[in-house]
């Protein structure tokens, strides 16, 4: 669905865990790291909460010519995760819909 909005081609997914996903940051780091030196990659887009920066901080300098944005929580409700109070007024449904037109 992502990859739809964005009108982009998406090579590979990772899923993060929703809860603590710091706590799996070194294996998430590894496979970021190792999809990067197995095929060209342009963007990376992280949504990883506070292991994003993280993430950027540590890969960015080890992996040359790759663009790499914290996209936040941006996405959620255009996937149907509604977990911030933003999400949970009355007019968001509204709004996503307009969004999309």
């Amino acid at each position: 669905i992502i990859g739809s909005i964005l009108g982009i081609k998406l090579w590979d997914f990772f899923e993060i865990p929703q809860k603590d996903c710091y706590l799996e940051i070194n294996s998430i780091e590894k496979n970021v790291f190792d999809m990067c030196n197995s095929k060209k990659i342009d963007l990376i887009l992280f949504s990883s909460g506070m292991a994003s920066n993280c993430l950027i901080h540590r890969l960015y300098p080890r992996i040359k010519g790759v663009t790499m944005i914290d996209i936040g929580s941006i996405f959620e409700p255009y996937l149907g995760i509604k977990i911030r109070s933003y999400h949970l007024q009355d007019n968001w449904a509204m709004n996503r819909k307009k969004n999309l037109e």
